[in-house]
């Protein structure tokens, strides 16, 4: 059975959450801002969500410089993201090539090659 670390799991699971509750919160404001009649108990929520799109109306330059930067430093981690576990993947592979040869060696030279040479040097 394979193991996984305790941290590795829930560490995803968290960001998995934190990207859901965004998506869910930008959906949501958008919703209450386009709806033409929302319940007495959504007023003040559809109210700040209305004056947010007007400010990003107005701010069109600012909204676009921010979302730039927010979309390049998110593009920055995960490339090193990437590259990180390319070099994870990397490092991994000679270890298991360093393990099978010496498997190898083990086995088939030491165990097999070196008895069948010393039989037949017995012998001969």
């Amino acid at each position: 059975m394979k193991r996984m670390r305790m941290g590795s799991r829930s560490k995803s699971t968290r960001r998995l959450l934190l990207i859901a509750a965004v998506i869910t919160l930008v959906v949501g404001m958008v919703v209450l801002a386009v709806w033409p009649s929302p319940p007495a108990w959504l007023l003040p929520p559809r109210s700040m969500a209305r004056s947010a799109s007007r400010w990003a109306g107005r701010n069109v330059p600012v909204v676009v410089t921010i979302t730039g930067l927010i979309s390049s430093v998110f593009a920055v981690w995960i490339q090193r993201r990437w590259h990180k576990r390319g070099a994870i993947d990397e490092r991994r592979r000679a270890r298991h090539r360093n393990l099978m040869l010496k498997r190898v060696l083990t086995r088939w030279v030491k165990g097999v090659l070196e008895q069948s040479l010393a039989c037949e040097c017995g012998s001969g």
